[in-house]
């Protein structure tokens, strides 16, 4: 089976992905071929649940025009992955987050999938850096799908297709006499990292610093 993305023509912006049989995609020139976008895109009529569809036309009424794009769903960060039916040794790998402050923090980026996925043996599968998401985008300059942007001021990372801080993420994540900030976050308005430490047992602010990008190191505000 062979999954195809449907991508708004002025936005790149993916609209739905579908299903192809292999079978169809052979009969119509194979699945990376120009003739199979075009049949993929002749043969499924639109979404109605992307945009108003024109019931005289069947067209988009509010989109210009789409095309199609086949992507893999094996595909992540730009490495190919796989299930695995082996018996699960230890905790899944986390994805940096709320969840897993130190490695966020560390600057990784989150390029590894939960368990039960692992690396494939075959990276040459890899194929377009990223599964296409309904929401995310297709880099025509690039020839790869990337994910939600989280916040507009987020690069895109060529080598991954993932979309990226900035500024980069702080090195430091503790005060100056050694206590933990208790939460550390990006703010957008201000294209600023910021850190916190409240009142033992409370939610009331104790302290608030910035960071400063250029001296890596935090001040207070």
């Amino acid at each position: 089976m062979a999954h195809f993305a449907e991508i708004h023509s002025e936005t790149n912006r993916v609209l739905r992905v579908i299903v192809v049989g292999n079978d169809q995609c052979a009969a119509h020139g194979g699945e990376d071929s120009a003739e199979c976008e075009a049949w993929v895109k002749s043969f499924h009529p639109c979404d109605h649940t992307v945009d108003e569809v024109d019931p005289v036309t069947k067209k988009y009424k509010n989109i210009s025009d789409t095309y199609w794009k086949r992507t893999s769903v094996n595909t992540y960060a730009a490495q190919y992955w796989t299930r695995t039916t082996d018996p699960r040794t230890d905790w899944p790998q986390p994805e940096h987050g709320e969840d897993d402050l130190p490695k966020y923090f560390s600057g990784l980026k989150p390029t590894m999938r939960r368990w039960p996925w692992v690396l494939h043996e075959d990276q040459s599968k890899a194929f377009r850096k990223n599964y296409a998401v309904v929401g995310g985008l297709y880099h025509p300059d690039k020839d790869i799908f990337s994910g939600y942007k989280a916040h507009p001021s987020f690069v895109l990372d060529d080598e991954t297709g993932l979309w990226w801080h900035s500024v980069d993420i702080p090195t430091i994540t503790t005060y100056s006499d050694g206590r933990t900030f208790d939460k550390i976050y990006w703010n957008e308005d201000e294209l600023q990292w910021k850190s916190l430490i409240f009142v033992s047992g409370t939610d009331n602010i104790e302290l608030e610093q910035k960071w400063n990008k250029d001296t890596l190191a935090w001040e207070d505000i």
